[in-house]
């Protein structure tokens, strides 16, 4: 598949992640392999190809556990988690991908940017907010593992 091509279809910001597990099954890396132009106008002129997701925006093990779990779980995830560096929120979903090789795999990264909390953007309209800030698509944070 085309990642590039895949990811150009695409009207809000999307990425392609992948994602690198050790050997014990814990998560490696999380790289940005390619982007559509609406992603890369929303990181800027640091953005490029392939890097590593933390060269552009603070190291965060909740949204690698996120990634890890689409990549290698096949759980679709979706979060509406406070960003406090842009003073705001986003919206983000995970879509998992095929997976390349046993211990590398990928998913699809799309998010939205807003700046006061909308919990109507979850399902149902429901308050699905965790103790942690995290909005739960169906309202049970145990449906995530």
């Amino acid at each position: 598949m085309d990642l590039q091509k895949f990811v150009d279809q695409v009207s809000v910001p999307c990425a392609v992640l992948s994602v690198e597990r050790t050997e014990k099954g814990f998560c490696k890396e999380v790289r940005i392999v390619c982007a559509n132009q609406t992603y890369k106008q929303v990181m800027g002129a640091g953005y490029y190809d392939n890097m590593l997701y933390q060269e552009l925006v603070p190291r965060d093990s909740k949204f690698e556990d996120f990634c890890f779990r689409a990549a290698f779980l096949n759980q679709r995830m979706h979060a509406y988690v406070p960003t406090r560096a842009l003073g705001g929120w986003t919206d983000q979903q995970m879509i998992p991908l095929e997976r390349e090789s046993e211990n590398l795999g990928y998913c699809q990264f799309l998010f939205e940017f807003t700046k006061s909390a909308e919990p109507d953007r979850s399902v149902h309209g429901k308050r699905l907010r965790d103790h942690q800030g995290l909005y739960y698509p169906y309202g049970n944070r145990r449906f995530y593992g």
